[in-house]
């Protein structure tokens, strides 16, 4: 179980290892932060596979379910979203 004290109220906010509870994931995370705030998911990050998807936390279950995604991804949370996700 995630404890929800952990959880920044502001801030950037990464998650590992999230996918498989995704819903709990998303339930405690709303708990502390807004709905609307920026997400991104990146599955297979550096490597040719690499995928990303953005989005707000209130659709993170959806996005998860419906862009079948799996591990290995990383849940990002935050304004840092903005931000490019380029390869190089």
């Amino acid at each position: 179980m995630l404890d929800p004290g952990f959880i920044p109220e502001k801030g950037t906010l990464i998650v590992l290892m999230g996918i498989h509870n995704i819903e709990e994931v998303q339930s405690v995370i709303l708990t502390k932060r807004r709905g609307d705030e920026k997400v991104a998911i990146v599955e297979n990050a550096s490597t040719p596979k690499q995928r990303v998807i953005t989005g707000t936390l209130i659709d993170l279950s959806r996005m998860v379910k419906e862009g079948h995604i799996s591990s290995p991804s990383i849940i990002i949370i935050g304004d840092v979203v903005s931000l490019s996700f380029n390869s190089y």
